[in-house]
C-alpha cells in the first residue's frame, strides 16, 4: 500500500494535517490570496539583503575618520557602491517574489 506523507504546520492557531503533495499548492493558493498568511521567501531575503548593506554602510560609516570633512561625501559613494553590487541579486529576488503572488 502507498501511504501519502504528512505534515504538520506547527501554528499556534491553525494546527491541521495536509497531505504533502497539496502542501505546495496551497502554499502558492495563499500568497497569491487577498490577505496572505504564508511567508514570502524572496520578500523575506530582500529584507536580510537590505539590512546587510545598511549593516555595511555603517560599519564603513564608522571606520573613518569622525574629523573627516568629506566623510558624508566618502559614505554616499559607499552606499552606491553597494547598492550597484547587490542590485541584480534584489532585481532577481523581487521577480520571484511577484510570481508568488501571481494568481495562477
Amino acid at each position: 500500500m502507498n501511504s501519502i506523507p504528512f505534515y504538520v504546520f506547527p501554528i499556534p492557531q491553525f494546527n491541521a494535517v495536509v497531505p504533502a503533495n497539496s502542501f505546495v499548492d496551497k502554499y502558492f493558493e495563499n500568497l497569491s490570496s487577498d490577505n496572505p498568511t504564508a511567508l514570502n521567501v524572496p520578500e523575506i531575503l530582500i529584507t536580510a539583503v537590505k539590512a546587510n548593506i545598511d549593516k555595511k554602510l555603517i560599519s564603513y560609516a564608522n571606520s573613518l575618520d569622525k574629523n573627516d570633512k568629506d566623510k558624508t561625501n566618502k559614505v554616499n559613494q559607499k552606499r552606491t557602491e553597494l547598492h550597484e553590487q547587490y542590485k541584480p541579486l534584489l532585481e532577481k529576488l523581487e521577480h520571484y517574489k511577484e510570481i508568488f503572488k501571481e494568481k495562477e
